[in-house]
């Protein structure tokens, strides 16, 4: 039988789901673009399946994407037309995960295998309000709970969802920022920032970072950014860990440093909260 491939580009805010992929008894962003594409195939009155779902890359719960790209294969032919199959589609979906573009691609294409580089970003928010708390590392770190009320006030007041909340923040923190992501701008085994599969990953990959710090109203921004071909489970958030971890001087940077010299999975003991973290690119050889 000669299957038939459609992509989708989607955008959501993960805070509300219990991760990505599909699981019983747990409301998660897979199961509802499976169960909305369903819907949309009653809707329509089509009479097919689907065959095998792919994605980009399974984000944790919490995390979010601006571009995560599923490709699915049916047993038979979508004969709507792509504007009003997404209409039709978003209307089945709540209204924090949308998909803006639907089309055929050829049979072989994976959307995962075939991305060529994934592109995430961490974003952070700092705001000059006074903290009546005593907090450390873990309360930074965990931060959507011990900052709630901070959090709640910038995403009531500006409209942000997806980021974290950093104290005390100067420009002090801000040069030891950039100076701790240096050494995240290399090609070298990250074993010490995984979190293990069952199946052993090869450790050793190429990143790209970057960041960026804006300020408007009062409020710093802070945008992480990383760039691979692959990531490592929870390799992003324990990044961000170790790198808050020495901005707010719980290890020193030579810590990092032994970190690369010495890897070791335990070493990665700092893991920045999900909230922060955005699926923001996956970037293809094709033009899908």
């Amino acid at each position: 039988m000669r299957y038939n491939n459609y992509v989708l580009f989607v955008i959501y805010d993960g805070y509300n789901y219990k991760g990505f992929q599909i699981q019983q008894d747990f409301d998660t962003i897979q199961k509802r673009i499976y169960d909305a594409l369903n819907d949309t195939f009653n809707y329509f009155k089509l009479n097919l399946k689907i065959v095998s779902m792919s994605y980009t890359g399974r984000t944790d719960a919490k995390v979010s994407a601006i571009k995560q790209v599923f490709n699915f294969k049916t047993d038979n032919p979508i004969k709507i037309n792509s504007e009003l199959f997404l209409d039709v589609f978003n209307f089945f979906l709540p209204n924090d995960i949308k998909a803006y573009k639907f089309n055929p691609v050829k049979v072989s294409f994976n959307s995962r295998y075939e991305a060529i580089y994934k592109i995430y970003i961490y974003k952070a928010i700092s705001f000059n309000i006074s903290i009546n708390k005593k907090y450390n590392i873990l309360n930074i770190l965990e931060n959507e709970e011990y900052f709630k009320n901070q959090r709640d006030y910038i995403k009531d007041k500006y409209g942000f969802f997806n980021f974290i909340f950093l104290p005390d923040f100067n420009n002090q923190k801000k040069q030891k920022i950039i100076d701790a992501l240096s050494y995240f701008n290399t090609e070298a085994n990250f074993q010490s920032f995984y979190k293990p599969d069952k199946v052993n990953k090869n450790t050793i990959l190429k990143l790209e970072s970057f960041v960026d710090f804006y300020s408007f109203d009062n409020i710093e921004i802070i945008n992480l950014e990383f760039k691979s071909k692959y990531f490592l489970r929870n390799m992003i958030r324990k990044i961000v860990g170790t790198i808050l971890a020495y901005v707010y001087d719980e290890i020193t940077i030579e810590y990092i440093k032994d970190m690369f010299e010495n890897p070791d999975p335990s070493k990665g003991k700092y893991i920045a909260s999900p909230c922060g973290l955005i699926l923001f690119n996956s970037i293809y050889n094709q033009d899908l």
